[in-house]
């Protein structure tokens, strides 16, 4: 692809602002890499470019996923050239793994949105984060490379805001701070306990109401150790219904844990907010319930 200077700005800066996929860092890389031209010569990332002066650009390959394209339900909430936004299901991961090669977010993504530039080198999304399996609600994948480190950073920052709802066993009042470390169990594979010897872990809950010996929590998360809400919970004597795992008599139906609101930065569209009301099955024993405002 080609394309023509209309001033004098730096290469780098003017590639990355020709190609909303990639930014500066990614634009010095194909650069020095040799992958940009300008008048048919190679160059250095800070050449000042002139009015007319034709920049070439090769791209770099891109590999097709392994994952296998699947024809299966989702619930979109956005999707634009650098990331898309989805309400999980219960019972769907977020991408394949041991156990659950098929049947995941990305399987889904892959067959919905059949063009995607490259994350590392490959034509899939990009995690930015996760949500256990038997958890619902909001995620947001990036698209594009530039919007890849852009998110990660959000959430290394912890600006990117993540905000659950779940039903726990037992009537818990007011609001507080969990604060406690969490390992991996040396007893039972896959599951997470609090330990001493754990990383920091800590998560700000909000009682909303209570029913009938159950209480509904605004959960907000500080840190993104995994299981973390559910290994708090349970840790503070309040498990979540229906944890399998972490419920010593979990109740029937699906785990009440969703993802209902997620707010952070596009990378270049500004600042973004998404809701999604808690799954209908949870009405079967619980009631209805709005995302928290």
């Amino acid at each position: 692809m080609t394309f023509h200077a209309l001033s004098d700005a730096r290469l780098d800066v003017f590639l990355a602002e020709s190609l909303p996929s990639i930014d500066r860092i990614e634009a010095r890389r194909w650069i020095e890499a040799g992958r940009v031209a300008v008048d048919g010569s190679h160059v250095k990332p800070s050449l000042r470019l002139w009015p007319g002066a034709a920049v070439h650009v090769t791209p770099p390959g891109v590999e097709p996923s392994a994952v296998t394209p699947e024809d299966l339900p989702l619930d979109i909430r956005y999707a634009d050239d650098e990331l898309v936004v989805v309400n999980k299901p219960a019972g769907m991961a977020t991408h394949p793994g041991p156990g659950w090669w098929s049947g995941s977010v990305f399987n889904a993504l892959l067959f919905h949105i059949p063009h995607w530039p490259g994350i590392s080198g490959v034509a899939q999304p990009g995690v930015v984060h996760r949500l256990d399996r038997d958890t619902s609600g909001l995620l947001v994948l990036a698209k594009a490379e530039s919007a890849h480190r852009h998110l990660l950073a959000q959430v290394l920052a912890r600006s990117m805001e993540r905000v659950y709802l779940a039903w726990v066993e037992g009537e818990l009042a007011g609001e507080g701070l969990i604060d406690a470390p969490i390992g991996r169990d040396p007893v039972e594979p896959g599951q997470m306990r609090v330990s001493p010897d754990g990383k920091a872990a800590r998560t700000r809950y909000r009682s909303l109401e209570s029913r009938e010996g159950r209480t509904l929590l605004e959960l907000r998360l500080e840190t993104g150790r995994t299981h973390q809400i559910r290994v708090h919970l349970s840790h503070l004597g309040h498990p979540i219904l229906g944890d399998i795992r972490y419920h010593p008599a979990p109740a029937p139906g699906p785990m009440a844990l969703h993802a209902a609101r997620l707010s952070f930065e596009h990378p270049t569209k500004g600042p973004m907010a998404f809701e999604a009301p808690a799954p209908s099955s949870w009405a079967a024993f619980l009631g209805e319930v709005s995302p928290p405002r």
